[in-house]
């Protein structure tokens, strides 16, 4: 399921939100990022400094544990 990121945020706008997380599960044991993670990882970063919101992470869970994109991953997404 890919959530628009029209309805990301209006949700976030809705709450009057600050500062934000997004979280997804992997269905597999493997949480490291697909190309397309990172891609909309990336575009929701660019986006958050024009709209004034804190995009603190993008989070991966799946059976194996959780991966966090901003800390393991900043050179690729900056």
């Amino acid at each position: 399921l890919v959530v628009p990121y029209s309805t990301l945020f209006k949700r976030l706008f809705s709450c009057n939100a600050s500062s934000f997380i997004v979280v997804h599960n992997h269905l597999s044991f493997d949480s490291e990022p697909s190309v397309q993670d990172l891609i909309f990882t990336k575009e929701i970063r660019k986006a958050t400094t024009y709209l004034g919101l804190n995009f603190l992470d993008h989070i991966i869970v799946s059976r194996g544990g959780w991966y966090s994109i901003l800390e393991n991953t900043k050179e690729l997404i900056n």
